[in-house]
């Protein structure tokens, strides 16, 4: 369960940062914000995709999006 806190957190920081890059090089807003939005589904993907890898569960590509919620929200 924390690896995917810290996958989530490194893929934010990730994209941040990227983002930061693309702003400083063109000058242009709205292309960092095309590109942190682009990145997002990217690295979305590729986290559900591993949490299926490791989780072995067709249903654990969902679970990384509950992953940052208290756990009494995500017990059933």
């Amino acid at each position: 369960m924390d690896f995917f806190i810290i996958l989530i957190i490194f893929f934010t920081v990730t994209a941040n940062l990227i983002g930061f890059l693309i702003f400083k090089k063109s000058g242009n807003l709205y292309l960092a914000a095309l590109a942190i939005l682009i990145l997002a589904g990217v690295f979305g993907a590729i986290e559900g995709f591993w949490a299926v890898a490791v989780i072995e569960d067709g249903f654990a590509f969902f679970f990384t999006d509950f992953t940052l919620l208290p756990s009494c929200y995500t017990t059933v």
